[in-house]
């Protein structure tokens, strides 16, 4: 499951690249953030309310929050004063803690009873506190396999001097996905993976695409802790691992967004190059064993699944200055673990890949099965869009966006620029695949992942070592 977070400001460390410490300090924060986001009057109206929000009674949740906040501003002035001594400040302040629930007050008492920092110090970290948890965005995605958290939030320095955004994805994942991510990364320079850090809690390391650093078990417990209990408020599903993914949130869209809100505004030459880059990603995917985006195999049939519906959520594409190009980043790349396993899967998958490239014409099989899998979910019961067909004005704005992507879709225009994608990058994966640097690079994230336990392969060893045996069948076609 994922959290979404990022430092904005390139002056700050971002989380991904934080020592154990800072992650810890960050997840604390986050933690005491969420619990003052989740029992102020606008939250506890939009978790209780209809699907279909009321304007008038959000207003006056919005009206009742503004006023929490101007007894706290004009609490906080008072309890700051110059002339007021330190031992009646905090009896103020425990006296105001009265009106949180217990769990949050007790978290606050703790700070203001230790000794670390002055007493203004610690009257302006809940200041702060409540600062971050009144713009405080979040939402909950339905995408990953134990969902997806986005969370974005303004956070200022302990003298206000300063102010920045804290954004980046947090994913409850597997070692799979995160090495995934690090395979992708030599594979090709043109397809992007966001910058992460995977946090292993079962060895106690914090990985990261060039590195590993132990991770203390005093850390550890605080992490896992302050993320779970962030994780409560929002959602209800149980997990599936404990070890999490922290990386970038990225500046994009998925492509129902997309077709939603720009693709109309994008040029000939931009919509070519974003299906040039998807031709790119699903022959990546292929050799990977990602059945998870553009097309996938039926290993009954051993042949591509006619039936399979494209994951509209796990490609974004960054549009920007609308000069440049649009930039493409694969997320969620997770492979399918038992397709790793040395067992019928395994076996019926490679035999799959080798029958689908010793084909004459592959490529047009793989653009064709891309064009079919993205029209699916453009249907009307698609849940890629169930949000934006909640009312009949989004339903009738939304359907035009629709109707013109699945022209482009279908052109022939479209169909060149995926096989032009998967013509270059196979040219490129022979280079790549040939190279002594590849493999010493696979090798590194074998490595890297190694579980400590001996006389066990990991599931990262596993996909290393499938990963190889599909670069052979690729090159000996």
């Amino acid at each position: 499951m994922s959290i979404a977070l990022s430092c904005s400001s390139s002056t700050r460390t971002p989380i991904w690249e934080r020592p154990a410490f800072g992650v810890a300090k960050w997840s604390a924060t986050l933690s005491r953030i969420t619990s003052i986001y989740s029992e102020l009057p606008l939250t506890i109206y939009r978790k209780t309310s209809a699907k279909k929000t009321n304007t008038a009674h959000e207003e006056v949740a919005a009206l009742k929050q503004q006023e929490v906040l101007q007894n706290w501003n004009s609490f906080h002035q008072e309890i700051t004063a110059p002339t007021l001594p330190q031992d009646q400040a905090l009896a103020k302040l425990n006296e105001y803690l009265t009106l949180f629930p217990a769990d949050l007050a007790n978290v606050y008492r703790a700070d203001f009873t230790s000794s670390q920092g002055s007493v203004a110090e610690r009257i302006n970290r809940l200041t702060k506190d409540f600062f971050s948890a009144t713009q405080f965005s979040v939402k909950e995605s339905f995408l990953g396999n134990d969902g997806v958290l986005l969370l974005r939030y303004p956070r200022s320095a302990t003298d206000s001097t300063s102010q920045w955004t804290e954004e980046s994805v947090i994913k409850w994942t597997s070692p799979v996905e995160a090495a995934s991510c690090d395979i992708l990364r030599i594979f090709s320079d043109e397809i992007c993976v966001q910058k992460a850090s995977f946090l292993d809690f079962d060895q106690n390391l914090i990985i990261r695409s060039s590195s590993k650093e132990p991770l203390p078990q005093e850390f550890a417990q605080i992490i896992q802790g302050n993320l779970i209990s962030t994780r409560t408020h929002f959602s209800q599903k149980s997990l599936s691992t404990q070890n999490i993914m922290i990386s970038e949130r990225l500046k994009g869209a998925n492509l129902a967004d997309l077709i939603d809100n720009e693709w109309s505004n994008l040029t000939t030459e931009h919509k070519t190059t974003t299906f040039n880059g998807i031709g790119k990603l699903a022959l990546i995917d292929l050799i990977m064993g990602n059945r998870d985006r553009f097309t996938a195999f039926d290993l009954n049939t051993q042949t591509l699944d006619d039936w399979f519906v494209a994951n509209l959520g796990n490609l974004m594409v960054a549009t920007g200055n609308p000069e440049n190009a649009p930039t493409l980043y694969a997320i969620d790349n997770g492979v399918q673990e038992e397709h790793l396993t040395i067992g019928d899967d395994h076996v019926s998958y490679n035999n799959c890949l080798n029958t689908l490239l010793r084909t004459i014409d592959w490529k047009e099989l793989v653009a064709t099965s891309i064009v079919r899998s993205l029209s699916k979910p453009l249907e009307s019961d698609s849940v890629y869009f169930e949000e934006k067909r909640e009312t009949a004005q989004k339903r009738n704005s939304l359907q035009p966006k629709i109707e013109a992507f699945k022209i482009d879709l279908s052109s022939s225009t479209t169909f060149t620029a995926l096989i032009d994608g998967l013509t270059s990058m196979e040219e490129s994966l022979k280079v790549k695949f040939n190279s002594a640097e590849f493999h010493e690079s696979l090798n590194a994230i074998q490595e890297k992942y190694a579980v400590t336990d001996l006389g066990v392969a990991s599931q990262v060893t596993l996909l290393c070592t499938a990963v190889q045996a599909r670069i052979n069948l690729f090159l000996n076609r």
